[in-house]
């Protein structure tokens, strides 16, 4: 079956961006589609590595990469229009003052701070805002799956965002499921309940409005999810709450680190939703409690990740401080020396370059051309794939020659997009992701 990832709010993100690192260090094998939704903007370590995905197609479908399925990941801001607040889109007055004295009727609904509540930065912990964002940003074709496709839903239940827009979700995506009977296809949630320490001066009463959260869209979800295969919860009532979230430094996206141990939630949501994504043999549970998967099965090792962190992200850079990519074209035994696979690779694309620009003789530096995009897409301020992975503080020695025994993907009889290889330096830019890519996930 096909896989397909949607994560709602910070912390569906979060689960997300542990679980493409897990995959572009080949720790996860099975491509997916992955769906983003939020009213705030868009982590940017998912807006980084979505972006290296798509650079890293060659054939005519979005999927289509050189040797391989690309994961795709599309995101869908729920937003509240031109209205700045929940006041704003309930009367369509910006300024007005309501008090006691002059009452407004939202007032019957919402209390004073979620109807001054600034609907750009986020929900903040009032899942019944909500429906008085466009609903319509939520009736988007991403969230429709395919035929045969196992669907995971992700994101928290005590929060603003996750908490009030996965009932919703869920429900379009099921009746377009019926409406244009998808054969094959399953539902999974994996939810988060109480899982982290709540800052005070973060959020006011934030304990009492998590728990009242919780109650709310659990009792809520039971009818929507009454499709769903199975589901996992994360935290909840007395568990204790093992870490403090840093909403800024998830939100920057940029060296966020590993999770300290198997027990970190977002590392257990992780694993849930590779569960979720990979299991087949469980009874379809009728009683909607029954659905409930208590201990899923740990599917990644943590400790197994880090050692191919250090050893990729090391390798790359050992790439990158040898200028590889510069010194083959200089290189008279260049098959002995970096191995058959990666001069053939390049050769590949310099003979695109050559076609599209009219000869061998007016790209005689492409090599040099890749090694430049490589170094971009590797390090670039900000949005650098390096900004996407944990700092790198002790690296695991590797010797060049490792690069020789790689497994690059092969060329021959593949089918490119004539249309994406418009000139040297995009042909060079789509090389250099493929070469950064296999590195990634097939280094040794």
């Amino acid at each position: 079956m096909s896989h397909k990832i949607i994560a709602l709010g910070g912390t569906g993100q979060m689960v997300l961006h542990y679980y493409l690192l897990l995959y572009l260090l080949g720790e996860i094998r099975k491509p997916f589609d992955a769906v983003v939704v939020d009213t705030d903007d868009t982590i940017q370590s998912l807006s980084t590595i979505g972006q290296f995905l798509k650079d890293l197609r060659y054939g005519v479908q979005p999927r289509d990469g050189l040797g391989v399925e690309i994961p795709v990941v599309a995101t869908i801001k729920a937003k509240p229009g031109t209205f700045t607040s929940a006041f704003h889109a309930l009367s369509g007055e910006q300024n007005k003052n309501y008090s006691e004295e002059a009452p407004h009727p939202a007032q019957a609904f919402y209390d004073a701070k979620s109807l001054s509540q600034d609907l750009m930065k986020g929900l903040y912990a009032r899942p019944a805002l909500s429906s008085v964002i466009a609903q319509d940003d939520l009736m988007n074709a991403w969230l429709i799956p395919t035929s045969n496709t196992k669907l995971v839903v992700t994101g928290s239940i005590i929060g603003g965002t996750g908490g009030g827009l996965i009932a919703p979700v869920v429900d379009f995506v099921q009746r377009r499921i019926t409406d244009r009977m998808i054969p094959g296809t399953q539902h999974c949630a994996v939810l988060f309940g109480e899982y982290f320490v709540p800052s005070p001066d973060k959020i006011q009463d934030d304990v009492y409005r998590f728990k009242s959260n919780q109650m709310l869209v659990l009792r809520s979800l039971q009818e929507a999810l009454a499709k769903v295969r199975s589901f996992h919860i994360v935290g909840g009532p007395g568990q204790v709450a093992p870490i403090e979230r840093d909403p800024n430094r998830e939100k920057k996206g940029q060296n966020i680190p590993w999770p300290k141990d198997d027990g970190d939630p977002y590392w257990q949501g992780v694993q849930a939703v590779e569960y979720l994504l990979n299991e087949s043999a469980a009874e379809m549970q009728v009683d909607f409690a029954e659905k409930e998967v208590t201990a899923p099965r740990m599917m990644v090792s943590l400790e197994q990740a880090q050692q191919t962190w250090r050893i990729r992200l090391q390798l790359v850079e050992t790439m990158l401080g040898k200028r590889v990519i510069s010194r083959m074209s200089d290189e008279p035994f260049v098959g002995s020396v970096w191995g058959r696979g990666l001069t053939t690779l390049i050769l590949h694309f310099w003979g695109i370059a050559a076609e599209r620009e009219g000869g061998k003789e007016r790209v005689k530096d492409f090599p040099d051309r890749i090694e430049e995009k490589l170094r971009l897409i590797w390090t670039d301020k900000d949005k650098g794939l390096r900004e996407a992975f944990p700092s790198l503080t002790e690296g695991q020695k590797v010797r060049p020659r490792s690069i020789k025994k790689i497994v690059w993907p092969s060329t021959e009889g593949r089918q490119r997009d004539p249309a994406l290889f418009t000139s040297a330096d995009r042909i060079a830019h789509i090389a250099a992701a493929t070469i950064l890519f296999t590195v990634l996930q097939k280094g040794k």
